[in-house]
């Protein structure tokens, strides 16, 4: 299932194309809520060819909805299940999946700590002190804290894994999305077409030009009026993500919690309202950045964005008052700026 602890949807406008003109493709798209999550898939075709558009959307659509089949934490047919039950004896996942966990292990480095799949035990616990109206204590905290880390996660030569520690959980939430839209990008690439955009929460992936032979316009929202955009991206052949913590947040005695935690310290991250990243690669390495952006101070996270050099780029947006959006921007973020 699509638990997207991270990703808040930030992208607003998905194509600004009337299809009819420049290019003489036709639009074929598609929305669906998969899990509670609006998952939109549009491919420009040759109207007078369209090819096998329908063979390609039924399959997009059945890989999705496999890959969320294999997300829900509280799901025992799902894989994440089997891997959080797993103490005391391997289990055996999917390929796809085990290769998803090593991989997401190896970008707890790249993120200085910030981005961890063993968060999971500890977004339970805040969850639940949230129902209870109160902040766990430090020693709750800390509890849990003793069971985070990629050190349990066991990775055997037969390709099982077993968590070393019972406390242990793993949430691959920070993924979902992204893993879903790759997946998806790389059916329609199978199938020929080359034009088409896939988004699933706050990650989207463009492909070549809008119908209109445009690249894809993106806009991004005004954390303090989402119906005002912030700025507006031309895109083509790229990758966005997105997390924030405006739409999606705990409240407790009154005061609002991101969603979004520190498994450094422990507590929901503070200061940054949304960070979105652009890359030319593929969304899963693209959601750990945007996680990374959130938790660490702008200045880190702009400059290790501009550490990995041309292809990446980031829009940070701190929030020092409530009335107040201090934008962050690095170096390469001016090139997809829509001109």
């Amino acid at each position: 299932m699509f638990y997207i602890k991270y990703f808040t949807i930030i992208l607003v406008c998905v194509c600004l194309s009337s299809c009819t003109q420049r290019t003489p493709q036709q639009k074929y798209e598609e929305t669906n809520l998969v899990y509670g999550e609006k998952v939109a898939m549009d491919v420009c075709v040759d109207p007078h060819n369209p090819g096998p558009i329908h063979e390609a959307m039924g399959a997009a659509w059945d890989e999705v909805n496999h890959i969320s089949s294999k997300l829900g934490r509280q799901d025992k047919n799902s894989d994440i299940y089997k891997i959080n039950h797993s103490f005391g004896h391997p289990v055996k996942v999917s390929d796809d999946m085990y290769d998803l966990v090593r991989e997401a292990v190896s970008f707890t480095p790249l993120s200085k700590g910030t981005f961890d799949i063993t968060v999971g035990a500890l977004e339970d616990l805040w969850k639940e002190s949230g129902k209870q109206d109160r902040i766990p204590t430090r020693e709750e905290v800390k509890d849990i804290q003793k069971a985070m880390g990629v050190k349990w996660i066991q990775f055997n030569p037969d390709r099982t894994i077993e968590l070393a520690n019972p406390k242990t959980s793993i949430d691959l939430g920070g993924l979902a999305g992204g893993w879903a839209v790759d997946k998806a990008a790389r059916i329609f690439q199978r199938y020929g077409y080359r034009n088409f955009m896939v988004a699933a929460a706050g990650a989207m992936y463009m492909s070549g030009h809008n119908c209109d032979g445009k690249s894809w316009q993106i806009g991004i929202s005004n954390p303090l009026s989402q119906n005002n955009l912030m700025d507006m991206l031309s895109i083509s052949d790229g990758a966005v993500d997105t997390s924030g913590d405006y739409e999606k947040y705990l409240i407790i005695n009154g005061q609002k919690y991101s969603h979004i935690y520190n498994p450094i310290t422990g507590y929901p991250q503070k200061g940054t309202t949304s960070a979105t990243v652009i890359a030319k690669t593929t969304l899963v390495k693209t959601g750990v950045l945007t996680v990374a952006c959130c938790i660490l101070s702008p200045q880190e996270a702009i400059k290790m964005i501009d550490r990995l050099g041309p292809g990446y780029a980031a829009l940070i947006m701190y929030k020092p008052a409530d009335d107040q959006i201090i934008p962050y921007e690095s170096q390469y973020y001016k090139e997809y700026k829509n001109r």
